[in-house]
């Protein structure tokens, strides 16, 4: 069975996408890009052999292709692990949708049917570390468990995810990718998001007297929706090499990709 799914990239008016569900000895998620496959998910030294980059999204390039924006995607095979995937880009960006990985869920459903139970793995890793204007640290726990925090702008506010099943995910799904005036500008005039629309996404003004506007996508689907994507984001990234979560407690404040990228390298050490 297969689907396909097209929108707007980051970089693309129009990118294009299809997720074919197959039959194989052993479940994983293969990720093609104009049929060059670039990594399979329980391939971890396939996968560290990857470049990995970030450019307002994640980036994973071979030697002669790659991948970029895959995080909005990744994390719905969370909750289909004993199932493979084929994913097949026609472009070298992931559609973005509606800036969420809801569509993803709801397309992949309709092949997969019934979400699995999730699935963890341990995790021996306690570290700390300064990231500018910010912090990471992360420990041992009983479940995969986030507390995000942004200070951006005049916009503060923090989220903690505790997630055991897929009824702790799919919230987290629904989260749109956001951005906030002042940066949109920026990225426009340095030849960035040449793409995306209003359709994609969250547009974000923040002031002294109005922390947070909605300039376009109000009105929000979750109270919290502009943590829950940074969430969001976490997971796809490091769910790009598994399907799985790690026992881990996570506290990001002011990350990003790159932050989530330095959570990625130190659990795939341990392979």
């Amino acid at each position: 069975m297969k689907i396909s799914m097209e929108s707007a990239s980051l970089s693309y008016p129009l990118a294009k996408a299809s997720v074919e569900l197959v039959k194989r000895h052993r479940a994983m998620v293969s990720w093609y890009h104009q049929g060059e496959l670039l990594w399979q998910t329980g391939n971890v030294d396939a996968f560290k052999k990857l470049h990995s980059s970030v450019k307002r999204t994640t980036i994973l390039s071979s030697k002669t292709t790659s991948i970029a924006s895959p995080e909005h995607l990744a994390p719905v095979f969370a909750l289909w692990n004993q199932y493979s995937f084929d994913i097949h880009l026609e472009q070298d960006e992931v559609p973005m949708l509606d800036g969420s990985a809801l569509a993803w869920f709801h397309a992949i459903r309709s092949m997969a049917k019934t979400p699995q139970a999730l699935g963890f793995y341990d995790v021996p890793l306690h570290e700390e570390w300064e990231i500018p204007g910010g912090f990471v640290k992360i420990r041992e726990n009983d479940t995969f468990e986030v507390e995000y925090s942004l200070d951006n702008y005049y916009f503060k506010d923090s989220s903690l995810v505790s997630i055991y099943g897929p009824e702790d995910l799919y919230p987290i799904l629904q989260a749109r990718s956001f951005i906030f005036l002042e940066d949109y500008q920026k990225a426009k005039k340095a030849g960035l998001l040449k793409g995306s629309t209003h359709q994609n996404g969250l547009l974000l003004e923040s002031s002294l007297l109005e922390p947070i506007n909605l300039l376009h996508g109000a009105p929000l689907r979750h109270p919290q929706e502009i943590l829950y994507h940074k969430i969001l984001d976490l997971i796809g990234d490091i769910c790009l090499h598994t399907t799985f979560l790690p026992k881990l407690k996570i506290q990001i404040h002011n990350g990003g990709h790159t932050s989530h990228h330095q959570i990625l390298q130190r659990l795939l050490c341990l392979y």
